[in-house]
């Protein structure tokens, strides 16, 4: 437990007169610090009330500020002393943040936003009092949200163990990717039973139990670990038993308020057992700040008896994060808009030959793209649907790189992806990173392949990708990429994957051309 603070000091006592300044200085430049970045901040809280796995995002700015003032008693005990080199760290994040804004990156945003706070903390009242508050301030980074990327991964574990789950219970059940089948009913992992709000959530009550219990800080990331095993073990619980119920009741329960009952009822069991665990190595002694050096008890810093200097201070650090926001308008006048010219469908060779212009069977949920093109080529037998997306000036809601644009939606009513996965392949003498999706309908399945282009360079990680387009902005130069989505029908004696690799060696080259021609209409 956190010491008692002691009572609170007379007025006008020296511990008030040090801490008046550097506090006002730090409220204003932090009022400035928001008003700035609002946007961002408002979009941040969008994200809190719009998403059911970060809605936690509420809760953890009270819990920070609940932290510092039951540790109160520590900052009574230390003197403010600003950090010069601190300031430096504000130009990094208003960079960092200008980066995520200009490409579209909210999660670069809204940390770069967040991490502001603990470097005005570490700027203006220095080293000593932000090491007392640290675990507070780098509490706050659990309102950001993230971890969408273990979603897919998430996603499988989950499927893996409700079909082994099932299958030792005796309950019949067939497995096709992220689908499977019991009697009388039809089951599908999609990203809401991933457990993604489960392991975030269960993270941060670790990191806060961990606080409290633990003076070792080995015990506390210890502790960590097991909560993320635990969470995510409870979550494949979860969905084992929602679907023995649903199976046991035939279908009467396991679809209503029961489905959100059983989730919470598991993991609050799971996080109970866990927290009981944990108390078995609880630290005896309580947690307590080591005491300050005599150079910070009682009175005040010169520093601080000199307004003129917290003001000077202050408006560095407001004009330091204040200035990136009146950056954007350049960044957007950079490239200016010009007319288009529709990309062309790439030339045959190698054999290839242009199939029939009709509609597409299947094609990728691409949006907000300059230009695009959908063909078909036919060889020796195989099909190969090639899709073109070219991107320029990109922004939110026309970058390549977003949530919409997906191989198939989630709320697709025809097509379903079974599952994806990473693919090395060799072309011209070198390795060409694919991603590499299984979609199907009711009557036809395809494997799909895709990658990015930025020019003269392919690439399977959007990561790299939104990295290229985020150099491409800051360097005032063109921000053009595209997609290339193939995709080849898998059965009837046809292997889809050697068609695929047999397209790529003979039409790669063209397919260049055709992204490269697009690039220089422009």
């Amino acid at each position: 437990m956190i010491p008692p603070s002691p009572a609170a000091p007379e007025r006008g006592a020296p511990w008030a007169r040090s801490w008046s300044l550097p506090a006002a200085a730090f409220a204003a430049t932090l009022l400035v610090t928001l008003a700035a970045y609002r946007e961002t901040l408002a979009s941040l809280v969008q994200v809190w009330g719009n998403s059911a796995t970060f809605a936690h995002g509420f809760l953890i700015l009270p819990i920070s500020g609940c932290l510092i003032w039951l540790n109160r008693g520590a900052l009574r005990s230390l003197t403010p002393r600003p950090y010069p080199p601190a300031l430096l760290l504000l130009p990094l994040l208003g960079v960092a943040w200008l980066t995520g804004h200009a490409t579209g990156t909210l999660a670069v945003e809204h940390f770069s936003l967040v991490a502001m706070l603990p470097a005005l903390v570490l700027a203006f009242f220095g080293p000593e009092v932000a090491r007392s508050q640290a675990f507070p301030l780098g509490f706050l980074f659990f309102a950001v949200p993230f971890g969408q990327g273990l979603q897919p991964w998430l996603m499988d574990f989950t499927a893996d163990f409700v079909v082994r789950a099932l299958q030792i219970s005796g309950v019949p059940v067939v497995r096709d990717g992220l689908y499977f089948a019991v009697p009388g009913a039809r089951w599908r992992i999609v990203e809401a039973c991933s457990g993604l709000n489960f392991l975030i959530a269960g993270l941060a009550l670790a990191c806060l139990y961990s606080y409290w219990a633990y003076r070792k800080i080995w015990k506390g990331v210890v502790f960590a670990a097991c909560s993320i095993a635990a969470t995510v073990l409870a979550n494949g619980i979860r969905a084992y038993a929602i679907v023995l119920v649903g199976y046991l009741s035939r279908m009467r329960l396991g679809m209503g308020f029961e489905h959100n009952a059983i989730g919470w009822l598991v993991f609050m069991i799971v996080m109970g057992a866990l927290f009981a665990a944990g108390s078995v190595f609880r630290d005896p002694e309580p947690l307590a700040e080591t005491a300050p050096g005599p150079a910070l008890v009682g009175g005040s810093a010169p520093a601080s008896a000199r307004p003129g200097r917290w003001i000077l201070r202050a408006g560095i650090a407001a004009v330091t994060l204040g200035i990136w926001p009146l950056l954007l308008p350049c960044l957007s006048r950079a490239w200016p808009e010009r007319p288009t010219t529709p990309i062309a469908a790439s030339e045959p060779r190698g054999g290839w030959s242009l199939a029939p212009d009709m509609p597409p069977v299947w094609k990728p949920a691409y949006v907000g793209a300059v230009s695009e093109t959908t063909r078909s080529y036919t060889k020796g037998g195989a099909t190969v649907q090639c899709y073109l997306a070219f991107y320029e000036r990109q922004r939110p809601g026309r970058e390549l790189i977003q949530f919409q644009n997906v191989i198939v939606t989630r709320s697709d009513p025809r097509w379903q992806m079974l599952g994806e996965r990473n693919r090395q392949i060799r072309w011209n003498g070198e390795r060409l990173a694919v991603r590499e999706t299984d979609v199907r309908d009711s009557s036809a399945r395809f494997v799909v392949w895709h990658w990015f282009w930025a020019p003269d360079e392919f690439t399977a990680s959007p990561e790299w990708a939104k990295v290229l387009q985020a150099r491409a902005s800051l360097l005032l130069r063109r921000d053009h990429a595209a997609v290339v989505v193939l995709a080849a029908t898998e059965g009837e004696g046809r292997d889809a994957s050697k068609d695929l690799r047999q397209f790529v060696e003979e039409m790669l080259p063209s397919v260049r051309n055709s992204l490269r021609k697009a690039d220089q209409s422009r």
